[in-house]
């Protein structure tokens, strides 16, 4: 076969992998605008969820009598109960309170005794950095469990904070995180969901031994998941999708274990390690990120890596070990690089990928988690 008929059929192969991968992205921003489209749709930021029996305004439990109430003072109101033993734990359910952008929703400070927050509704935080509709200080021994903390400036925030359980919580549109945590270790976090949130869905800082598991983190403005100078974490089973940088991040983080995760259209890498040794990355699936990045290291030493990565051109079972030059996995059609490839595409997929940013923008004014002065 001459040179020429070879060109011409690599070209026409060319094309047509490019209309295949076109079809796809449109299938893919079809079905994400869809899902955008009926969170809209379902949500109405004039109308969340009342949790129920009692309505209350901000409030301050602080057991060395800083706050409103101390837990014992707070039990002989009709919506505490409890003692504060493991067996008989204070229980705070089925309240609703609206911050009112004045203060924190709910704030529990010096706290050592056994307790629960339950089933609360908790929103409109006052927008400092430090607020959050759930806010804890120096508190061991507390369980968070279906609550919904969104529409505040943090979701759930936790500091200097011990031996907690965070399970099933929502916390959406807030205009920082959904769920921040510093100081504090031995946590777990599970089934919680973090999206639309205008920086992180869940961040922990100088935060060690906390199991991050089993928890929905999508279409929030920065990471995913974010740990800055924290050990001996374990993340596995969450599901890490859409966001706007990576779907998992760990800076100057050394021996957390990262498994099982399935990470999705991230606009920046799958999982990014920067300055962070000796983890364990294994068993994720990685795909359709849109660096084309399985793991990017930066700055890193001995840790160990072995995921599914997949990208347009198939599926690749290895280690996706970036050099610091960011090629953390690469892909290649016919000896191409994908990234040439995709060069083609960059246009029209630019386009859809500003109509999604539009609506998202509007999704968060649906959601009221935003002032606009």
């Amino acid at each position: 076969m001459s040179k020429r008929k070879i060109l011409f059929t690599i070209c026409c192969m060319l094309i047509c992998l490019n209309l295949s991968f076109l079809l796809i992205q449109i299938k893919i921003k079809t079905i994400e605008n869809r899902l955008i489209d009926k969170e809209i749709n379902e949500f109405d930021g004039n109308n969340l969820k009342n949790a129920g029996f009692w309505v209350l305004s901000t409030l301050a439990i602080d057991n060395d009598g800083g706050g409103n109430y101390t837990w014992e003072q707070a039990k002989a109101e009709a919506w505490c109960s409890g003692s504060g033993t493991h067996a008989d734990p204070y229980v705070i359910e089925n309240v609703t309170i609206n911050g009112n952008n004045l203060n924190s929703c709910l704030i529990i400070r010096d706290s050592n005794v056994y307790f629960r927050i339950e089933n609360c509704t908790l929103l409109n935080s006052s927008k400092g950095i430090y607020d959050a509709g759930l806010q804890l200080y120096n508190v061991t021994n507390g369980s968070l469990i279906d609550n919904d903390c969104s529409s505040n400036s943090l979701g759930i925030r936790l500091s200097s904070t011990n031996n907690m359980t965070i399970q099933n919580n929502v916390a959406n549109f807030n205009t920082q995180s959904g769920i921040y945590q510093e100081n504090s270790n031995s946590n777990t976090f599970s089934g919680n969901t973090a999206n639309n949130n205008s920086e992180n869905g869940i961040f922990l800082r100088n935060s060690n031994y906390n199991t991050i598991s089993g928890n929905t983190i999508k279409y929030n403005d920065l990471a995913g998941i974010i740990l800055d100078y924290c050990t001996f974490n374990n993340l596995s089973g969450n599901t890490a999708n859409y966001n706007d940088i990576n779907g998992i991040s760990l800076e100057i983080c050394d021996n957390n274990t990262i498994t099982g995760n399935n990470i999705k259209y991230n606009q920046e890498d799958g999982i990014f390690l920067r300055s962070s040794n000796n983890n364990t990355v294994t068993g994720n699936t990685i795909v359709y990120n849109s660096n084309y990045k399985c793991v990017y290291q930066l700055h890193c030493a001995d840790n160990t890596v072995s995921n599914t990565c997949t990208s347009f051109s198939g599926t690749s079972n290895g280690d996706g070990n970036g050099d610091g030059n960011g090629n953390g996995g690469t892909y290649e059609i016919l000896g191409f690089p994908i990234e040439f490839i995709f060069m083609s595409l960059m246009i029209g997929f630019g386009a859809s990928i500003i109509e999604v940013k539009q609506k998202k923008r509007r999704l968060k004014r649906f959601g009221g988690g935003e002032n606009e002065e």
